[in-house]
């Protein structure tokens, strides 16, 4: 995980947090070969050879990729032509239950995950994934993270009703949908995508939202993002803040490099009474003199901005 570039753009002692207690910042690993050059690899150790799954997989299924080092086999099934199964060996599921990092793959699409049933984090950052898929079979996730993919659409997470942690940033999502399920959201990193609306979001649970570097232009009807404690909109095209003012719960704000020109532009942030950090810079209204004790009288609890 790139530490320094998610601390720019997300900006979150929440989520830097979250993603230090989901051990995301592992050591950095040699990339990857090539998927041609993948059916070339055999295991050096050989698996568990309880395991007869692994075994008739590696033998009678047509083999694409298989890590000697993690005991992971990538197949293509006669029945499910077209299809790319992930198989661990009972060995490293034990040593690793909950957790399972596919990142650094060159995979471009999410494979159908056997005997993952009790996962919880599932890691496919930098890949080339084009389309969330496959994840019925893994119910108990409260963390997945597609960051660096090239995901066009949310969609196919309605199995997950567990989840608490979703990590989309630098994809192609053009629209924020089909999130209403996730009724224990907590995180949602959304930074670097092509959305354009930010309205009618309904996450009752969610407290940190980040959209930074999308291309939003207006806000509306965030009524149902009632437990929103911190939002990232930097690098946007914002210049009216009036649908912010719902957000009663609001603490942390990023609003740098957007279209905010006028005092005015501000105003709907006066009632937002729990506001202690607010981030304006590369917008217009800056410039305007006695701006900071302008903005200190309006939002009078502001610790930083």
């Amino acid at each position: 995980y790139d530490a320094e570039e998610a601390r720019e753009e997300v900006a979150s002692g929440l989520l830097a947090r979250a993603a230090s207690a989901h051990a995301l910042h592992r050591p950095a690993r040699d990339p990857r070969p090539s998927w041609s050059a993948a059916a070339s690899y055999t295991l050096e150790d050989g698996p568990d050879p309880s395991d007869e799954r692994f075994d008739f997989l590696r033998l009678q299924a047509k083999v694409l990729h298989l890590e000697a080092e993690d005991q992971l086999i990538f197949v293509e099934l006669p029945q499910l032509k077209g299809v790319l199964v992930a198989y661990r060996s009972k060995h490293a599921r034990e040593r690793s239950p909950e957790r399972l990092h596919l990142d650094r793959r060159s995979l471009t699409s999410c494979p159908l995950l056997e005997g993952e049933e009790r996962l919880k984090l599932l890691n496919y950052q930098n890949n080339s994934i084009s389309r969330i898929e496959n994840l019925t079979n893994v119910p108990n996730l409260t963390f997945l993270d597609f960051y660096h993919n090239k995901v066009q659409r949310i969609e196919s997470l309605y199995a997950l009703r567990n989840l608490r942690i979703l990590m989309m940033g630098k994809n192609e999502v053009n629209r924020i949908e089909n999130l209403e399920h996730l009724t224990k959201l907590d995180v949602l990193d959304l930074h670097d995508n092509r959305i354009e609306e930010f309205d009618n979001l309904h996450l009752g649970r969610l407290r940190v939202l980040n959209l930074a570097g999308n291309l939003i232009r207006d806000i509306h009807h965030v009524e149902g993002l009632s437990s929103l404690t911190e939002l990232n909109l930097r690098r946007n095209a914002l210049s009216d803040l009036a649908a912010l003012a719902a957000l009663q719960r609001l603490q942390r704000l990023f609003l740098s490099d957007n279209r905010v020109s006028a005092l005015d532009g501000v105003q709907p942030l006066e009632g937002l009474g729990r506001l202690t950090e607010l981030a304006l810079d590369g917008n217009a209204v800056c410039e305007i003199p006695d701006y900071r004790s302008q903005m200190a009288e309006l939002c009078c609890k502001l610790l930083q901005l």
